[in-house]
């Protein structure tokens, strides 16, 4: 799911991703969130975390911003020196 800038990662999606994601510096203050799929080489690059989504009280998911092509590359170089076979995915489906 995703609007504009933002990708909202419902929380009943959340556990198809490893319990811990993988951070990767992207800038001297900022830094993406990568999820991995277990047991295997593909990776959900979710962004810079922004905050819980909500609806009123109910928390619905997280929220990241989308990544620019030069932030996609920092992140792509950085995973692909930790796993030389990874795949990154940079929408969720």
């Amino acid at each position: 799911m995703s609007s504009g800038a933002e990708i909202i990662i419902p929380l009943d999606k959340k556990g198809q991703f490893q319990k811990t994601p993988l951070y990767i510096a992207i800038s001297p203050t900022d830094v993406a969130t990568v999820w991995k799929f277990p047991n295997s080489h593909a990776y959900f690059v979710a962004g810079k975390y922004l905050g819980l989504a909500k609806d009123g009280e109910n928390v619905k998911g997280q929220r990241y911003r989308k990544l620019t092509e030069h932030e996609k590359n920092i992140v792509s170089d950085a995973v692909k020196l930790q796993d030389k076979e990874a795949v990154l995915k940079f929408e969720l489906e």
